[in-house]
């Protein structure tokens, strides 16, 4: 069985065990719920998540995610969602490299940890897990609750049917160039800082 840990801390030695227990007969990978990619833009209703799994070099930097000591072993051989496919749904963008990528479909469980410090997000992905006939060891986090977020109302949207325009997130001049090849205008930008309908302009031409 495959099975996938989201949002342990290694820093816990209770977490510890517990994914070197689930390594016994099974194969068991942490999935950091700030590593999630989401590729949450709407075209024609379809909404993907892929998990991305931190590389070594990456759990030997980073004080925030992992410890200071032996490292786990959380690089999978082998990734379920060719690269090629991940640019796509990101909005094509050449320059962002992306490994260790996996589809949901790459796992038979899900067990989620530290959801208190993520629970609208962590719902929000239970749902999503639910809705696609997977097994979330701990359902009640996939009960239904008000969503404050815009990730709530994506989601939303996208399980009622109701076509909902392709959205981008942003973070960079490359990013942008990129997702100019893949849009028509006219289109709507928001500041990510801004809040309340603040910060939002409608486009008609490349300016």
């Amino acid at each position: 069985m495959k099975l996938a840990i989201i949002g342990m801390n290694p820093y816990y030695e209770s977490d510890r065990i517990l994914y070197e227990a689930l390594q016994k007969g099974h194969e068991a990978v942490f999935l950091s719920k700030r590593r999630i990619v989401e590729t949450n833009f709407f075209d024609k209703g379809k909404f993907g998540i892929f998990f991305s799994v931190p590389t070594r070099e990456e759990q030997l930097f980073s004080k925030e995610n992992f410890p200071n000591q032996e490292l786990l072993k959380l690089n999978p051989e082998q990734s379920y969602a060719p690269e090629k496919e991940i640019r796509t749904l990101l909005g094509g963008n050449s320059n962002k490299r992306i490994s260790n990528l996996f589809d949901i479909n790459y796992f038979d469980a899900f067990i989620f940890r530290e959801i208190s410090k993520t629970l609208e997000w962590s719902t929000i992905l239970a749902n999503y897990l639910l809705s696609h006939k997977k097994t979330v060891v701990d359902e009640k986090i996939g009960s239904e609750m008000y969503y404050k977020s815009k990730h709530g109302t994506f989601y939303k949207t996208s399980l009622s049917g109701f076509p909902y325009a392709k959205t981008f997130a942003i973070t960079s001049k490359s990013m942008l160039l990129s997702m100019l090849e893949h849009v028509a205008y006219p289109i709507i930008v928001k500041k990510s800082e801004s809040s309340k309908g603040k910060g939002v302009y409608k486009c008609t031409t490349k300016v």
